[in-house]
């Protein structure tokens, strides 16, 4: 049996809010290698050249890394919702966007930005211990 974080509750305005959730520690480690793969991918499409067919793939990657990322961020804990919001902001951009080779770029450096911002929080809770796997 898994050991899960306790959950941690706030009182706002008279009510007891759930601000953090149960996150694993495999989940969080997921999370870092997905975004660890999209930013590889997104750097190569921003800095080299990269066959066409690679962008069919790199969306796809791309959405599924953000949209697991967010929701890792968001069961890790409520006050990243912004966060997720972004993530999956940019999964929907990469996966719906209908724009010309020349309007890609920013949203590639946001994707980037986004990804970083998720592995830097991910790595933060390992270290600090707020995801806990049985020994």
């Amino acid at each position: 049996m898994q050991q899960r974080m306790p959950r941690e509750t706030a009182t706002i305005e008279g009510r007891r809010v759930l601000t953090r959730m149960n996150l694993q520690k495999s989940e969080a480690v997921g999370a870092v290698g997905v975004a660890v793969v999209a930013i590889a991918m997104l750097l190569w499409a921003a800095l080299g050249s990269p066959p066409y067919a690679f962008y069919g793939v790199m969306k796809w990657v791309v959405a599924g890394s953000c949209c697991y990322s967010a929701w890792g961020c968001w069961k890790l804990n409520r006050a990243l919702a912004p966060v997720s919001v972004i993530l999956l902001s940019v999964a929907a951009i990469h996966l719906l966007g209908k724009m010309r080779k020349a309007e890609w770029p920013l949203f590639n450096w946001v994707g980037v930005a986004g990804l970083v911002l998720v592995v830097a929080i991910m790595t933060v809770a390992l270290k600090r211990g707020a995801t806990v796997d049985p020994a």
